[in-house]
Formats: structure tokens, sequence, C-alpha cells
């Protein structure tokens, strides 16, 4: 039950802090991103990643993440038996917040072919950086997620 909601603000997505203060008390966080990654982006790929398990959804904040960053859960978590949890709950998403705001450097074919297609929000306004790329929002059509983007919808409540 409750509201599920990702709140716009200039454009930006908010992290849901309440939601984060919440569900670190009652329910599993995983930082995906524990390990120095090395890229021209070093900032971005090096973005925290949050897998969060609230009311039995799983939800996915990718942050700035490049597709750099993507190499490495699909390397530790995703093609890795000895994460069977973290595994299962990337294949059974309900939320996927779209890295670096939809950018052609945040999202390959490779990660998106090894999650499920449900909800991919993204966090742009193309008035500002152009994000997000088309190649990006063809890729996750491909693939038939639910694409909701803070510019065409403000805030976004599930």
């Amino acid at each position: 039950g409750g509201n599920w909601g990702c709140g716009a603000f200039g454009g930006n997505l908010e992290l849901m802090y309440f939601a984060q203060m919440y569900a670190a008390s009652v329910c599993g966080i995983d930082e995906l991103v524990l390990h120095f990654i090395q890229d021209d982006d070093i900032l971005n790929a090096n973005s925290n990643v949050y897998l969060i398990t609230l009311d039995n959804k799983n939800l996915l904040f990718m942050g700035d993440a490049t597709t750099e960053t993507e190499k490495y859960i699909l390397s530790k978590y995703l093609k890795n038996k000895s994460n069977e949890d973290i595994k299962n709950k990337l294949k059974n998403l309900y939320i996927y917040q779209i890295g670096h705001h939809g950018s052609n450097t945040s999202t390959s074919e490779k990660f998106i072919s090894n999650i499920n297609s449900c909800y991919a929000i993204i966090s742009a306004s193309k008035k500002v950086y152009g994000h997000p790329s088309e190649e990006v929002i063809e890729l996750l059509e491909k693939y038939n997620f639910k694409i909701k983007i803070t510019e065409k919808e403000g805030a976004i409540i599930f």
C-alpha cells in the first residue's frame, strides 16, 4: 500500500529522502557500487546507486551512474552466483530511475536487457542539457519499459 512519489523540483528528481529514511529503518537498502570505477566521467561513474525494497517493491535509483557503473553492477550482481538475493531484486524491479537524466552515457542495452521491464523514471529537461537522449528512449521502448519523464509529467506519483 501507500503512495509512491518522485517529486520534481526544478526539473530534478528528489530522491525521496523521506522514503530513504523510512526505508533505512524498516526495509532493505543495498548500496550497489562500493568499488571505485575508472571512467572518463569519474564523478558520475562513482555516483551512489541504491536498490531499495519497500512494501515488497524493488526500486533502483541509479543517480548519475554511467554505462561503466552498469558494467560493474552486471559483473558483480547479475552475472555472479554469490549475489542471488540482489540479482532477484534487480530482475523484479517496480521502479528504475534511469541514470544521469537519460543521457546517452548512462543506459546500455546490455544492462537494460538484464533487468525486467518496469516503470522507468527519467528526471530531465531537454531545455537544459538535451536529456533524455532519443537513443535511451528508443532502447527503453524496445524492452517495453513504461517511461515517465518529469519534464512532461512533473511530479510522478504511483
